[in-house]
């Protein structure tokens, strides 16, 4: 199963790149434009890479400090290819020399990046479904998130948006664990361990500020643990904030933070709250509570009803594992949901695409259920295989329109694209569909289901 999610994820990173030269995307705002820089492609262009491309390729913390303030509220995105750039530079001394070489190279470097989030992810969401559901559904759910427009039309963009899957797949892997630790009662996760977490996720904060992860980690904590583990959690988190503060403060570098100094995202609320202005967030949260069913489709499209059938079979087949993992949704949605509402982007799809931890795999459950039970008639591996693939590759479809809309206008990249997930997702699903039968559960771990 590794194998073929990193073969799929090199499917998608290739054709990631070649996409943008004529994509369209939904998702993206009204300032998107596409350019062709002096590079080897052309790259879906947004001004928010530039600012990621600026801290990759000039000195840092110097490259926040210019004429025009940037954004210092997420630095390790564009960090991390200034410290790949740099190591680079070691055995390509060209790089010290040509700056317009080196730009173009932080640029393909944060590319890469990109795949190694998506790899992440995938990986976590991976392991999270197959220890909650079964190695089968788990694969399901996994191509699902490697079908998704977003993540084809954001994979070759030098922008955060492939970051965001990893620490909600982080959460969802450690949510997992901790269920299985309660099943080992009275055993529960340490101060250490929760001190280690907060750390973790307080690191990934500077990556790209997930506001819902963390709380929706808080109420996981205080769901399955205590208060004390909580206050654990809670002491270790702000550590590489605070200490990210104090080294801009050393450098001289007057902090930024654009979303709150511009668009007052979390910060409206306050101000509403200390005026009474009770109106305006009833209104608020109105207006976000009927943009949330339109934005989930847009991001999520056909793999919301999968995943509505994907909870019954979990129900049927698994019942002890239906309650948490309503409980989970519920936990998980409601923190999105919050989340949006705070920083009044809830018309933004991907400002919902934390729950895909809980759609995508449900959906796998939904495939899987329906592939295990045709594997039992005469030629069932092959049926159950072509059903699968089917299934994935209309999926695969409808969100290829999303950023093709006139795919006419280039049948051959069309053709050859769902040809190429047809065939992959047929003979992936062929040869591990026996891997959605029921496993002896290890010690300590919750038992697999049957769908």
């Amino acid at each position: 199963h590794w194998v073929l999610i990193t073969i799929a994820s090199g499917l998608v990173m290739a054709h990631g790149v070649l996409l943008p030269q004529y994509a369209r995307h939904a998702h993206l705002q009204p300032g998107t434009r596409e350019l062709v820089p002096k590079s080897w492609i052309a790259i879906q262009w947004h001004q928010d890479a530039r600012l990621e491309l600026d801290i990759a390729a000039y000195p840092f913390p110097q490259s926040l400090a210019g004429r025009v303030r940037q954004r210092c509220e997420r630095p390790l995105y564009g960090l991390t290819g200034h410290l790949l750039l740099r190591g680079l530079a070691r055995f390509w001394k060209a790089l010290d020399d040509d700056f317009d070489l080196s730009y173009r190279v932080a640029g393909w470097i944060l590319l890469l990046t990109n795949l190694l989030y998506l790899l992440a992810a995938a990986a976590l969401q991976y392991t999270a479904a197959a220890r909650w559901l079964n190695p089968f559904a788990a694969l399901i759910g996994t191509l699902f998130l490697m079908s998704m427009g977003f993540v084809h039309a954001y994979v070759a963009v030098c922008m955060t948006h492939m970051y965001i899957h990893v620490p909600v797949a982080l959460l969802g892997f450690a949510a997992v664990r901790w269920y299985s630790l309660r099943k080992q009662s009275p055993r529960r996760p340490g101060r250490t361990e929760c001190a280690g977490w907060g750390l973790l996720f307080g690191i990934l904060y500077l990556y790209k500020p997930n506001v819902a992860v963390v709380l929706a980690v808080v109420a996981v904590l205080l769901l399955l643990g205590n208060v004390r583990l909580t206050a654990w959690f809670i002491a270790a988190l702000p550590l590489a904030y605070v200490t990210y503060r104090i080294y801009l403060h050393a450098a001289g570098v007057a902090y930024y933070d654009h979303n709150i100094q511009r668009y007052q995202q979390g910060v409206w609320v306050l101000h509403s709250l200390g005026s009474l202005r009770i109106h305006e967030l009833l209104r608020e949260f109105l207006l976000c509570a009927a943009a949330a069913p339109r934005a989930l489709w847009r991001h999520f499209g056909l793999a919301l009803p999968l995943a509505a059938i994907g909870l019954l079979a979990l129900k049927r087949h698994h019942p002890e594992h239906f309650r948490p993992t309503v409980s989970f949704a519920v936990l998980l949605g409601a923190t999105v949901f919050l989340q949006a509402f705070a920083t009044r982007r809830y018309y933004v799809p991907y400002m919902w695409g934390e729950l895909f931890i809980v759609v995508l795999p449900l959906a796998g459950c939904a495939v899987s259920a329906a592939a295990l039970q045709t594997s039992r008639l005469p030629g069932g591996r092959l049926l159950a295989g072509l059903l699968a693939a089917t299934v994935v590759t209309a999926y695969a479809a409808t969100e290829y329109l999303k950023i093709v809309p006139h795919p006419l206008e280039h049948p051959l990249m069309a053709v050859a694209f769902l040809s190429v997930v047809f065939s992959f997702l047929l003979a992936a699903t062929m040869t591990t569909v026996r891997y959605g039968r029921p496993r002896s559960p290890r010690a300590g771990t919750p038992s697999a289901p049957q769908a």
